[in-house]
């Protein structure tokens, strides 16, 4: 399980090369990752102090708490990643924590988004100064396909503040292989 988790941790494209993983960060995401599964509130917690500000944890320790955050079921997860995003301290904290909310969009495929989630990648997509986190949240936002969200991509792609923004708009709009047309 260890050796598959590895592997999956480098397929999901957590081994981003600026962010160096010693064997030791591996370890501790696999055994965060067991504690996830066996005391999901108790790895919550621990999870928390290493994505805090000021923690001493690795980068790379951090980021993959953040995923595993993203994974959580626990409605705190959805909390965390929040605070990361609008107070995390470095670009790759705030960057991982909108790809913990693209999971909380994905999990809800059958049911509504949380409304907090949806808000605050809304936000991201149409106020951030970070070009890749703003366009991060915009492809997670394509994948919410209520109304709502197509009427906000659609206005996005007519009227986005930045040519950048309503290019990206019009992309995420696009049929996607192996999608039926309606």
């Amino acid at each position: 399980d260890a050796r598959a988790l590895k592997i999956e941790l480098g397929r999901s494209g957590f081994d981003d090369p600026a962010v160096r993983r010693s064997e030791d960060d591996d370890l501790k995401i696999i055994a965060l990752q067991g504690l996830f599964d066996t005391n999901p509130q108790r790895a919550l917690t621990i999870a928390s102090d290493l994505v805090k500000n000021g923690s001493k944890a690795s980068p790379a320790l951090r980021e993959g708490a953040l995923m595993l955050i993203g994974q959580s079921d626990d409605p705190k997860a959805v909390d965390l990643l929040l605070d990361v995003v609008k107070n995390g301290e470095n670009v790759g904290l705030r960057r991982s924590a909108v790809v913990g909310l693209s999971h909380k969009i994905e999990d809800h495929e059958n049911a509504p988004a949380d409304a907090r989630v949806v808000a605050a990648l809304r936000e991201l997509a149409t106020t951030s100064t970070d070009v890749e986190i703003s366009r991060m949240a915009l492809f997670t936002l394509a994948r919410d396909e209520s109304p709502a969200g197509r009427t906000f991509i659609e206005q996005l792609a007519t009227s986005g503040k930045s040519q950048d923004l309503r290019q990206h708009a019009i992309l995420v709009t696009l049929p996607r292989p192996g999608l039926a047309v309606a």
